[in-house]
């Protein structure tokens, strides 16, 4: 999805219609297969027990970072409003790439013995 981005931005440079509906496709897919990843991860990882609460976190995080992510565009573009929406979308790009370098590098938490093997 970061990546797709990128490709966004190149394609809006160079105007290319076929370019811009190419690159939709897998920044959509990039962009919009994360929540359910991540409630199911969340779900698999705390039991069942805290399941009606995982969806509701979840979400409202994806509500509060889509408000942040609209509001950082409004503010690009209101700065620089010929290159602000190339621009928003380099942030995009910079900001999924950065998502996925962090997420390369999570591990499962050790678990806590509390009986002797």
């Amino acid at each position: 999805g970061g990546a797709a981005q990128f490709g966004l931005a190149c394609a809006a440079v160079t105007g290319s219609a076929a370019a811009l509906v190419l690159m939709a496709v897998p920044a959509g897919l990039g962009g919009g297969c994360c929540y359910p990843l991540t409630r199911t991860l969340a779900q698999d990882f705390f039991g069942s027990r805290d399941s009606a609460d995982i969806p509701g976190l979840v979400y409202s995080a994806k509500a509060l970072g889509g408000l942040a992510g609209v509001g950082g565009a409004a503010g690009l573009v209101a700065l620089a409003p010929h290159a602000g929406p190339v621009l928003c979308l380099v942030c995009a790009g910079l900001a999924g790439l950065a998502a996925a370098a962090v997420a390369a590098r999570l591990r499962r938490p050790v678990p806590i013995r509390t009986l002797p093997l």
